[in-house]
């Protein structure tokens, strides 16, 4: 690209800031507007013809998250019920073997109220068989 003249008006202080700015950076008076002027374009809004693209490329990313949103519902709800599971498990393990362990009363209460849970669940997610035995 070459270099052309062209002319411009500008207010006396716009000059005299220009001409300060050149004396302190030893730069010429050309360079210091060129680079000022570059920089402010490079930090404008895109052009109005940019937008509809910005649009579609917002709506493509706003897709994505959505699906991205999904999916990691789908893995955290699918862990849930592997944890939910192995939970389950260990409880009717606890309450089939509640004979063997020394229970207090309050301990025997807590089991019944994690039987009476794992009902529920079992209602729920579908019986947890152990070893052919059932709740």
């Amino acid at each position: 690209m070459t270099d052309r003249t062209v002319s411009f008006r500008f207010p006396e202080k716009l000059i005299q800031v220009i001409e300060t700015r050149s004396k302190v950076i030893g730069k010429s008076k050309t360079e210091v507007v060129v680079e000022t002027l570059s920089q402010a374009f490079r930090s404008s809004p895109p052009p109005l013809s940019s937008i509809p693209t910005l649009k579609r490329q917002l709506s493509e990313f706003q897709n994505q998250l959505t699906t991205l949103s999904t999916q990691l519902t789908t893995i955290l709800d699918q862990t849930e019920l592997r944890t939910l599971g192995q939970l389950a498990i260990a409880i009717k393990r606890l309450i089939l073997n509640r004979h063997v362990l020394e229970v207090n009363e309050n301990s025997e209460q807590l089991l019944d109220n994690l039987a009476e849970a794992l009902a529920e669940y079992e209602q729920t997610y579908g019986v947890i068989e152990i070893e052919g035995c059932s709740l």
